[in-house]
């Protein structure tokens, strides 16, 4: 996957992320998913994505926290 942009999605709604990861996968963007805000926040430093698109409201840690 070298190459391909890097997209983290921080939802907490399985079906919202995967809807929204299925339409950035066919655009041709690698899609990582974390379902609350600490494992947003660790996958981030960890993948070093080129755009985080974040829920606001999650369990756990909010949007904002992260």
């Amino acid at each position: 996957m070298a190459g391909k942009k890097t997209v983290l999605i921080v939802e907490d709604s399985p079906a919202q992320a995967l809807a929204l990861g299925h339409s950035l996968e066919q655009a041709g963007l690698r899609v990582l998913w974390a379902r609350d805000g600490r494992i947003g926040v660790s996958m981030a430093q960890e993948h070093e994505p080129d755009v985080i698109l974040l829920d606001v409201e999650m369990p756990k840690m909010n949007g904002f926290e992260a």
